[in-house]
């Protein structure tokens, strides 16, 4: 048995669909991933230990970033952490054998990410439309 098919608009809608993937630059995607990592961010900051009496030493707190990358695939990609002048970030967020854990970066990814996922949503949404009305 033989079963063949005429689909009509076939041509229109990988057209469309090609200027949908161009829609989003790299640099777009990079600050909707940055504003999506921002409440992640915010959070850790405030959960980071902090010394009140140390008012001269480095604060993690302070050291807290949102670094861009490229992953292996190619995507741009964005990561919250402690840059290179707060090198002690994972001994708090892991603990060492002399010092329990004093958890940050999870506990904020944890409470964050609800928020960070509606930053994204929106965000992919609004660059669709965009591509859509142009």
């Amino acid at each position: 048995m033989k079963l063949t098919a005429t689909v009509k608009g076939l041509a229109p809608l990988l057209a469309n669909i090609a200027r949908l993937r161009g829609a989003s630059a790299p640099e777009e995607s990079l600050e909707t991933l940055k504003a999506a990592a921002e409440p992640i961010h915010a959070l850790a900051v405030s959960f980071a230990p902090y010394d009140v009496h140390d008012r001269d030493g480095i604060h993690l707190r302070d050291h807290i970033i949102i670094a861009e990358r490229e992953t292996d695939e190619g995507f741009v990609a964005v990561d919250v952490g402690t840059d290179r002048q707060a090198p002690h970030g994972h001994l708090l967020e892991l603990g060492t054998v002399k010092m329990a854990a004093r958890p940050f970066l999870r506990p904020a990814f944890d409470v964050g990410q609800a928020d960070g996922l509606v930053i994204l949503k929106r965000r992919i949404w609004e660059s669709v439309m965009r591509a859509i009305r142009s």
